[in-house]
Formats: C-alpha cells, structure tokens, sequence
C-alpha cells in the first residue's frame, strides 16, 4: 500500500472504525440522555452509599461518645455517694472516745481496749485460737495465787504446758494466755474491762442472752458487747463472783451482795425455776 505524503493509515482504527462511529453516533443521537442517566445513576449510587457509610460512621462515634459521657455521669456520681458515705463516716468517729484499758507490761501492746460513740461501748480483747483453749485450761486447773504473782514462774508454767499440749511456743502467745490467766482466776472474768475503766460506774446484767448495760461517764443504759448467753453460764459466773466475796450462793440461798473490792459493790440474784440469774455491780465515788 502506498503512503499517503501527509497522513499515516493505522490499520487498529482502520479495524476499529465502525465501533467508534457507533458510539459518536450514540453520543449525538437521542441514546445520549439514556448514556447521561446511566452516570447519573451511577454517581448518585456512589454518593449515597458514601453517605451511607459516614453517617453510619459518625453515629457509631456518637453512640461511643454518649455511652462514654453516661459512664462518666456514673462514675461522677458514685463518686460522690462514696464521698459522702466517708463523710458520713468521719464525722460519727469524731465522735467516737477510744481507750487503751489495758496494757502489756511485757511488750508494751495494747491487750484490752474500747470505743464508745454515745451510745455503744464496745471492748476488744486479743485473739486467742481454738487451739490454744486446751493449754489455757490446763492451766486454770493447775496454777494458784501465788504462782499467779511470780511472773518468772508463771512463763514457766506456760511454757511446759505449751510443750505438753503440742503448740510452738511463741512469745506474743505466752503474754495472751499470762492476760486471760490474770483475767479469769486473778480479777474478774469477761468483766474485767468494764471494771478496769474508771469512767464505768454501773454494770448492769439483766439476763442470760441480753446484753451488758453500764453506766458510762453519766450516759446511763449503754448497750456493750459483753453477753452472757445461758442462764447455766450466768449462774456459774455468779457463783464466781460470789468466790470472790467468800460466799457461798446457791438456789436455796439465791442472794448474794458485798463489796468485791474498795468501792465496788455487788448485789446478784441466783437462777431458778423461780428467778432469772441477774446482777449489778455499782462503783461508789
């Protein structure tokens, strides 16, 4: 084939020529709007589905948000209520007198002691295990006044009792059982803290099973957390406190009374099918 001087004949458009020519003609002719809507289409399509998804987006990022400001307000007002509880708290122990009653000579810890808050006396003694019962009886059984007295032979008699009864010995252990032993066969009983506080000048047990009254510092009728639970228990620690008067007190002669030490008198009522088991002990000034 000859070439023209001024064109070049490429044989792809030469191929190509109807195709093209049917889509100019498509392009001009009335199949023009049909081609336009179909792009329009298309791009409204594209637009509202891109739409779609950052509406979708930003509402996923709302929801987060408000579900971060409700857990806010939340915490905000937790915050509060346990601030209020703490002041709440603060001020009822401001109140609150505590006492060390009694100390230990030995180690200088604080053995017995109490709060009152106006209402409630409450005394804490220290912490003797259920394993440790055994050689504290073995104990009561066998020690006297005397021996009771003579510090140095007392931790001996502890220490063997211990070493019978299997229990490691442990210094803090032996001035624990030294306080109950000096409580229980030496002053008196579960009652020892409430006498040993000056400021108590009225001890008041109307029953087995009720708690403890006193007279505290002129606040009369405070309730404490000293009971005796059964009237058998009752009638035993008046029997005991009636030792302590050298007495004797039974249901034949249910009623003891006497000063069990200098300004410290007691007046009690033995248990029976008749009378319930009661006592006051009343601190003269």
């Amino acid at each position: 084939m000859n070439e023209e001087p001024f064109f070049v004949v490429n044989e792809f458009l030469e191929k190509e020529r109807n195709e093209l020519a049917n889509i100019v003609e498509a392009l001009k002719g009335e199949h023009a709007r049909y081609y336009d809507k179909a792009v329009f289409l298309r791009n409204f399509t594209n637009l509202m589905f891109k739409a779609y998804q950052t509406k979708k987006y930003d509402s996923g990022v709302n929801e987060e948000l408000l579900a971060k400001r409700l857990e806010k307000i939340r915490l905000e007002k937790q915050k509060q209520e346990l601030m209020k509880k703490l002041q709440e708290f603060e001020q009822k122990n401001k109140n609150v007198e505590r006492k060390e009653v009694i100390i230990s000579k030995e180690s200088g810890e604080t053995f017995v002691s109490s709060s009152f808050d106006g209402t409630k006396y409450l005394v804490k003694e220290p912490i003797l295990e259920a394993s440790y019962q055994k050689p504290l009886l073995g104990l009561k059984s066998k020690l006297n006044l005397q021996l009771l007295n003579n510090e140095v032979e007392l931790k001996k008699a502890i220490s063997a009792e211990l070493k019978n009864s299997n229990v490691k010995e442990d210094g803090s252990l032996i001035d624990k059982l030294r306080y109950y032993l000096v409580r229980d066969l030496k002053r008196y009983g579960l009652l020892s803290p409430l006498i040993e506080d000056k400021k108590i000048r009225e001890i008041v047990c109307n029953g087995a099973g009720k708690n403890i009254h006193i007279n505290y510092d002129g606040n009369t009728d405070v309730i404490t957390n000293i009971v005796i639970d059964t009237d058998d228990a009752l009638n035993k620690f008046i029997e005991f406190l009636a030792g302590r008067l050298n007495q004797k007190i039974s249901k034949e002669n249910p009623f003891l009374s006497g000063e069990l030490e200098k300004g410290l008198e007691l007046q009690a009522t033995y248990g029976s099918e008749f009378v319930k088991p009661k006592f006051v002990i009343t601190r003269k000034r």
